[in-house]
């Protein structure tokens, strides 16, 4: 709806408080805001207005917070802070504009808002540097210019006066954190956010005197250096810490299964050892692309806490432990490209041995096992490929309603794709066990995966016809691309007939060596399937 709807707000001119937060509103901004005189408390939030504030504000002189956030504000900053009612600047304690398209630098006399605690201006296009001025505003305890394209030196100087301040924000700017290393903040922050801005090669020594932090993200800042013992001690008590994409090497330290820490991320950098226990609340665990060794880190206190486990491209080995199937929380499994060896653990004879039942001889339809005990597990993504894993496909995953993503692909798995797949994998939509050792016929149960969309079969020893059902799947565009029909396969176990125009046997072809049902390019919502033989050249759509 358009604020001409709004007739009746126009004559409240008494109004106090008005809040039209996440109600659809779009177009530009009223010129009739400015006789709300008596407006101390105004929230639009969450609209689609767009465009400029009106210069009609001037009499809303008892503004205390005003609230544009997830808009489309647009214009300069500059220009948007003289339009505001002036007579209110010094009383105005809120100003949040988060997610717009306000272009500009912040200008010098914001230091004239006095009474501000909440300065957002996180997610628009503000360049240049950040005013010094910005130090006077003693009141303030939130400052966030995350997510804009701000440049020049931080010094202490813009600290001298916040006193007060508790949130910090700025990263995704271009900033360069110039602070004497003997330097004390005035502050005692809650949270802070400095990622992609450059304070490295070390760990800046002001942290130290940071305990109260909850929140800390330190991505991508340039830290080259082990990490001092009194990091891990000042942050214990943090919830999220974030120190990925950065070069820090050395151990974790063995102190990491006392801290409180539940989000946990350093991804992306030359962390080396053992992993020691885990923090005993972690939910989430980041953790790839380092050069961690030994068993892979499952043997958690709280294992039901763990939601996403990312452990990819290290160097684990062993194999994976039967705590796995004490993770009821767990939707994301990711030790893709490290050393795993063995089995899946076979979570229903688990759970027997852990209540001290004796495994039934008859497997059931609904158990992964021995022991006819149904499991319940909450994966939505599984990533095992690149290791060394040998065993059939793992009938763990049928107690796995969820999954949407499994890649298994570059294994030792053997044996025949179950049927079951079809029918206990409803949403799947990206199935890959290329290069493994999967034999026979594809199950034409696999049409029940009405919401597949990748489908690579790769490099196995699978034989006889390609179902004609995989053709007419919901999430696969109706088309095939044949190497021409060459070299007719001498036995009946070794043909493909694929063509959906054609009666079966029209073509033949060699053993299958892949199938595909890939996004074609530029048009996710339509896919391809591609057909390949070990007698046909490569034919997958060239991305150009």
């Amino acid at each position: 709806m358009q604020f001409d709807t709004l007739s009746w707000v126009w004559d409240a001119i008494s109004l106090e408080y008005l809040n039209l937060e996440y109600n659809g509103i779009y177009g530009p901004f009223p010129a009739r805001l400015g006789n709300l005189s008596s407006l101390q408390v105004l929230q639009l939030s969450g609209n689609h207005l767009k465009g400029m504030i009106p210069d009609t504000l001037t009499s809303l002189c008892s503004l205390r917070i005003f609230e544009l956030a997830r808009n489309d504000v647009q214009g300069d900053m500059a220009e948007f802070i003289d339009r505001l009612p002036r007579c209110s600047w010094i009383q105005l304690q809120v100003l949040h504009l988060g997610h717009n398209n306000i272009n500009g630098s912040l200008p010098d006399w914001i230091s004239d808002m006095t009474s501000l605690s909440i300065l957002d201006l996180s997610f628009n296009r503000l360049t240049g540097a950040l005013t010094t001025s910005i130090s006077t505003l003693s009141n303030l305890t939130n400052l966030n210019l995350g997510y804009n394209q701000m440049d020049g030196l931080i010094t202490q100087d813009h600290f001298s006066k916040l006193t007060e301040l508790q949130e910090l924000h700025l990263s995704a700017n271009f900033f360069t954190m110039d602070l004497n290393s003997d330097w004390i903040p005035p502050f005692r922050l809650q949270s802070l956010g400095l990622g992609s801005c450059r304070i490295g090669p070390g760990i800046p020594r002001w942290l130290k005197s940071q305990r109260n932090i909850s929140s800390l993200y330190l991505s991508d800042v340039g830290i080259a250096h082990t990490l001092p013992d009194w990091f891990w001690t000042v942050f214990t008590n943090a919830e999220v810490l974030d120190l990925s994409h950065n070069n820090i090497s050395g151990t974790l330290p063995a102190t990491l299964g006392k801290m409180h820490t539940n989000f946990l991320d350093l991804s992306s950098n030359q962390f080396s050892g053992s992993v020691p226990q885990l923090p005993q609340e972690i939910s989430v665990l980041d953790l790839s692309r380092n050069s961690l060794s030994g068993p892979l880190p499952l043997n958690v206190i709280s294992p039901i806490c763990i939601e996403s486990l990312y452990l990819f491209e290290n160097h684990f080995t062993g194999t994976i432990p039967a705590s796995l199937c004490e993770m009821k929380s767990l939707t994301l499994l990711d030790i893709g490209n490290n050393m795993i060896t063995g089995q899946l653990p076979r979570c229903s004879e688990n759970m027997a041995s852990n209540l001290g039942m004796a495994p039934s001889n008859t497997p059931s339809p609904d158990s992964d096992s021995s022991t006819g005990m149904p499991l319940s597990m909450s994966i939505k993504t599984l990533r095992l490929d690149n290791n060394g894993l040998s065993d059939e496909f793992p009938l763990l995953l049928q107690n796995c309603p969820e999954l949407t993503f499994i890649d298994l692909g570059q294994n030792k798995f053997f044996g025949s794709i179950p049927a079951w797949i079809g029918q206990k994998l409803p949403q799947l939509k990206f199935l890959r066990l290329r290069s493994n050792m999967f034999s026979g016929y594809i199950p034409t149960q696999l049409r029940g995966l009405r919401h597949l969309q990748y489908l690579d079969l790769a490099h196995n020893n699978l034989s006889g016809t390609i179902p004609r059902s995989l053709l007419n799947m919901d999430g696969v565009a109706k088309t095939t691309e044949l190497a021409t029909q060459d070299n007719p396969s001498n036995t009946s176990k070794d043909i493909a007939a694929v063509d959906e125009d054609q009666d079966p046997g029209s073509y033949e072809y060699g053993m299958i060596d892949s199938i595909y049902v890939l996004p074609l390019f530029r048009d996710v919502s339509r896919h391809l399937l591609v057909l390949y033989t070990k007698r046909c050249l490569d034919t997958s759509p060239s991305q150009t």
